[in-house]
C-alpha cells in the first residue's frame, strides 16, 4: 500500500543502505546510533526447523543460529549472480581491443624497449596501438599482425611459434565464439565465489506462512523458533550482530551486476600483478545475497550475513510446534524449552473452518 511504499522508500531503504555500507567496509562501532535503531526491524523474527536433525533441537537448548552456504539452500537459484554476459560482451570486447597493445607488448616487448612494467616505454607502445585499427576505429587483427611481424621475426623459432598462436587467435573469424566461453568462465569463477565465501542464515517475519510450514518444517511436523529482537537493546555485541541482518528484496527481474570492472581487475592482476579498486562493484555483487525471485515474496525473509557457521543468538522468546508433530518430538521441545524457560505453543486446527491457532503447551 501507499504507506508501506513511503516507509520503505523514505525511511527503511536509506537506513539499510547505510547499514550495508558499514557492514561491507567492516567498520562497525557499537556506539553508532545506526546500530541501536531497532525500530526499523520487526520485533520478532522466526526460524523454521525440522525434527529430523538433532542440531535443530540444540539451537533451542544452546541458543544459536546456524549460517550456511547459499548454494545449499532449497531454492537452486538462490544468490545466483545475474551475469548477462551476452549483453556485455560487446563492451568487454571493445575494452579488450583497446588494450590489445598491452597484450602484445607483454608477449613481445619491441626491440630496444625495457620490460613491460616500465611505465614510460609501455605508454609509448600503448599510444601506438591505434595502428591496429581500421579507418572506422575498429580493431583489425590483420593490421596488428602485419605491424608486429617485424618484431616477431626477431625472436627465436620457439618464441616465434608461441606468438603465432596469439596472432591466430585474435585474427580468427570465430574470435567472438572463442573469446566468449573463456571470458564466461573467468568471470563466473570470480563472481560465483560469493556463494562459497559468505554464509547466510535465513529468517522470516512470519510464523504463520503455510507454504513455509510445508516446505521448511516437514509439512507441519516440525517447529518454528521465535526471536525477540528488542531483547538486544542493551547488548552491544548482539546489536552489532543484528546490524548484519537485512531484509530480502524480491525482483521479477534480478538486478544486474556490471561485469567489466571484474574483467579489468583480472586483466591488471594477471598481466601486471597490480590491483585496481572495484569495491563498488563488489558491493553490488554482495547485495545479490539479499535478492530473491518475486515468486518468494510471501516469505518476508530477512538474512543474517556471517563469516562463521555457529552464531550465538540468545534472543529466543517462544517456540511453535506444528499440529502434526509427533509426541516424541513434542516432548523433546518441552524438555529444551523448560530448561531455558521458553514458552511452547502448538498449532491447533479448527475442524469447522480450517483456521490454525496456537495454544500454550503446559
Amino acid at each position: 500500500n501507499a504507506y508501506f511504499k513511503y516507509k520503505w522508500g523514505v525511511i527503511l531503504k536509506p537506513y539499510f543502505e547505510k547499514i550495508f555500507n558499514i557492514a561491507f567496509a567492516n567498520n562497525f562501532d557499537a556506539n553508532d546510533e545506526l546500530l541501536v535503531n531497532l525500530k526499523h526491524y520487526p520485533q520478532y523474527l522466526y526460524k523454521y526447523r525440522t525434527c529430523d536433525k538433532e542440531y535443530n533441537f540444540e539451537m533451542i537448548e544452546q541458543e544459536y543460529l546456524w549460517a550456511d552456504l547459499p548454494n545449499t539452500f532449497y531454492d537452486p537459484h538462490d544468490s545466483l549472480i545475474n551475469l548477462r554476459l551476452i549483453s556485455e560482451m560487446p563492451q568487454i570486447k571493445k575494452w579488450l581491443w583497446n588494450h590489445f597493445g598491452e597484450l602484445l607488448y607483454y608477449c613481445i616487448p619491441p626491440k630496444g624497449m625495457q620490460p613491460h612494467k616500465n611505465g614510460r616505454t609501455l605508454q609509448t607502445y600503448i599510444d601506438a596501438q591505434s595502428k591496429f585499427c581500421d579507418s572506422r576505429g575498429r580493431y583489425s587483427a590483420q593490421r596488428a599482425k602485419k605491424i608486429m611481424t617485424l618484431e616477431t621475426k626477431k625472436l627465436n623459432p620457439k618464441n616465434r611459434q608461441a606468438i603465432q598462436k596469439v596472432y591466430d587467435y585474435f585474427e580468427s573469424p570465430a574470435f567472438e565464439e572463442k573469446t566468449e566461453p573463456i571470458i564466461q568462465k573467468a568471470l563466473s569463477d570470480f563472481v560465483n565465489s560469493l556463494r562459497k565465501d559468505k554464509l547466510v542464515c535465513c529468517l522470516t517475519a512470519r510464523n504463520d506462512n503455510k507454504k513455509m510450514w510445508e516446505e521448511y518444517s516437514e509439512k507441519y511436523e516440525g517447529f518454528v523458533i521465535e526471536y525477540d529482537i528488542t531483547q538486544a537493546v542493551n547488548d552491544d555485541k548482539l546489536l552489532s550482530l543484528i546490524s548484519h541482518i537485512f531484509p530480502v528484496s524480491y525482483y521479477k527481474r534480478m538486478p544486474r551486476v556490471p561485469l567489466l570492472p571484474f574483467f579489468e581487475h583480472k586483466f591488471y592482476l594477471d598481466l601486471y600483478g597490480r590491483k585496481i579498486d572495484i569495491s563498488e562493484s563488489v558491493k553490488k555483487l554482495y547485495k545479490q545475497l539479499l535478492c530473491k525471485n518475486y515468486d518468494y515474496r510471501a516469505e518476508e525473509e530477512w538474512r543474517l550475513i556471517a563469516d562463521t557457521n555457529r552464531i550465538p543468538f540468545p534472543l529466543i522468546s517462544a517456540v511453535y510446534a506444528g499440529y502434526k508433530i509427533s509426541d516424541e518430538n513434542l516432548n523433546k521441545l518441552k524438555k529444551y524449552c523448560s530448561v531455558n524457560g521458553i514458552p511452547l505453543y502448538k498449532q491447533v486446527v479448527n475442524t469447522l473452518n480450517g483456521n490454525i491457532i496456537f495454544k500454550v503447551v503446559e
